[in-house]
């Protein structure tokens, strides 16, 4: 039988939950996918838990479920290896619906990267790369809390997981024969290490931050964290309290009044959140003027920047991996201005990376282009 025809399980009770997990207790390995609706919330909504062992596959109604310890219990040992798929927006989910942190990972999407088969490539992709095989993308746009589920919809789910276990024997094999294991590694480490964005620092996500001026980065930065909290206290899409672009236009200006506010903005947003858009705006025209966005600032930088840019490219293509993962223009910023404070060894040039970037960085300095 292919994995593909693995039997699914629809599990709908605590009963049903406690009875798959016997035989979770039993595999070393598990495919695990989660689908949620993120349409009118702040915080993604669980849908179905999808887990993938090497005998069956069982989907998981969050919704009817009461008793998630069984699922709990898997998700935190360490005894059981997750194989997931670009799961940034699963390790959500399970933070904010079961309160916990997912254990020992491993990232398809990301070993895929690893092993030269691009940057961010979808699950669907690499099945049919890997192993030549089409899946059906009918369902993928679907309302996940809807009942009851068409059959399209369940031959999704079971087949969003059911090739995982093989794709990471596969994955597996390539990082070893490339030696570069050690590399996957250190990126799910540092992936798995990550912290959440904070409110302060949603701001970084808006579009055109970085063309700004000091003073409107530091009011965008307040009008941001505000946004954040009330869309986290109300459980509403940010969005959908203000639009980015809106809070762009704001910080823009040297002053805001309620004139400029009702003008910019729907009648009903404007007079909810009139007040708290005019505070913020003051809490940023008052505030210290961020250092995140700061390029670097010695004669010659940005230059460097794309020196080392281009260079990057050209390893990166001899090597066959994304340059993204070599290193982004934000990283080698950071990295250009921690060279000019003094520290010779900035963290992201430790590890994996050493022996590329480090080259490039000590051509530009030795040449005194960049002191």
């Amino acid at each position: 039988m292919s994995r593909g025809q693995l039997p699914y399980t629809w599990v709908d009770s605590d009963a049903s939950l406690a009875s798959a997990s016997k035989h979770w207790a039993k595999a070393s390995v598990v495919g695990m996918d989660i689908e949620f609706v993120r349409f009118n919330t702040y915080y993604p909504q669980a849908a179905i838990y999808q887990i993938a062992s090497e005998a069956t596959i069982d989907l998981i109604d969050a919704p009817a479920i009461k008793d998630f310890a069984p699922l709990i219990e898997l998700l935190g040992t360490e005894r059981v290896l997750k194989v997931i798929h670009g799961g940034g927006e699963d390790m959500e989910v399970i933070r904010t619906h079961l309160g916990m942190m997912a254990r020992n990972l491993f990232d398809t999407q990301l070993a895929a990267c690893i092993a030269g088969g691009g940057w961010s490539v979808g699950y669907a992709t690499l099945v049919s790369d890997r192993l030549g095989v089409e899946l059906s993308k009918e369902a993928q746009r679907s309302d996940w809390l809807a009942r009851p589920l068409t059959r399209a919809q369940l031959e999704y789910c079971q087949q969003d997981v059911a090739y995982l276990i093989e794709l990471r024997d596969i994955l597996d094999r390539e990082l070893e024969r490339l030696g570069r294991f050690e590399w996957f590694e250190e990126e799910m480490r540092h992936w798995l290490g990550r912290e959440e964005v904070p409110p302060e620092g949603r701001y970084l996500k808006i579009a055109g931050v970085r063309q700004m001026a000091p003073r409107q980065q530091a009011v965008l930065k307040a009008l941001c964290e505000w946004r954040e909290l009330e869309a986290m206290r109300t459980d509403t899409p940010r969005q959908w309290v203000v639009r980015d672009e809106h809070l762009s236009r704001f910080a823009r200006h040297e002053r805001l009044d309620r004139s400029v506010i009702g003008n910019a903005l729907p009648p009903h947003v404007a007079k909810r959140h009139g007040s708290g858009l005019l505070k913020a705006f003051e809490a940023g025209k008052a505030s210290e003027v961020p250092v995140e966005l700061a390029q670097p600032s010695a004669y010659g930088s940005r230059e460097i920047v794309k020196s080392i840019l281009k260079g990057i490219a050209v390893i990166a293509d001899d090597l066959n991996i994304p340059p993204e993962l070599l290193g982004r223009r934000r990283e080698i910023e950071r990295c250009v201005r921690a060279w000019q404070s003094g520290d010779r060894q900035p963290d992201y040039l430790s590890g994996w990376r050493n022996p590329y970037l480090r080259s490039l960085f000590d051509a530009a300095f030795d040449a005194g282009q960049c002191a």
